[in-house]
Formats: C-alpha cells, sequence, structure tokens
C-alpha cells in the first residue's frame, strides 16, 4: 500500500479496508487491516472497492466515503445491475 499517493482524492483498490463494507455472508470482516490505516491516515474523498459481493453499498467513516461497487451475489449471478453513482 506504500504506492497509494497520500495525496489521492480517490483510491480504488480491489478488496475493501478492514470492517467497511467487507462482511460476508458468514458475519466475518475480510477487508485489510494495513489497507484501513492508510486510507484512515490518509483521507481521500473516495475509497473504491469490490471483491466482496455482499458488501455491496456506501458508508462514510472519519469523512471518507466508501463504496463497494461489486454487482454480482456470492453465485456470481448479476444481482446488483444498477451502478452506484459518485459525484465529486
Amino acid at each position: 500500500y506504500s504506492k497509494i499517493d497520500p495525496d489521492a482524492d480517490i483510491v480504488m483498490c480491489h478488496g475493501p479496508c478492514y470492517n467497511v463494507l467487507d462482511r460476508t455472508l458468514d458475519g466475518l470482516n475480510v477487508g485489510s487491516k494495513r489497507l484501513w490505516e492508510v486510507v484512515n491516515y490518509n483521507k481521500p474523498y473516495a475509497f473504491v472497492s469490490g471483491h466482496i459481493h455482499s458488501g455491496r453499498g456506501v458508508r462514510t467513516v472519519n469523512g471518507v466515503t466508501y463504496y463497494n461497487v461489486c454487482n454480482l451475489n456470492d453465485d456470481y449471478i448479476v444481482s446488483n445491475p444498477l451502478p452506484i453513482q459518485i459525484s465529486i
């Protein structure tokens, strides 16, 4: 995560930060703790990820708006065909 520009307004990663839109159907938070530390320190305007299909949504934590834009369910079937829009 050292390559994340600390001045970036938007950060995009495949996987989510820990404890933010990262909960599996089993109730486990599986995001990256180290990524959470970096994003929480840098405070970009938005953090965009996917990967955790059941975590789709938008949530603001400590001034950062997190987006999980996954459009598949856990069976890899499109279950959220509409995009999540990010306005800047």
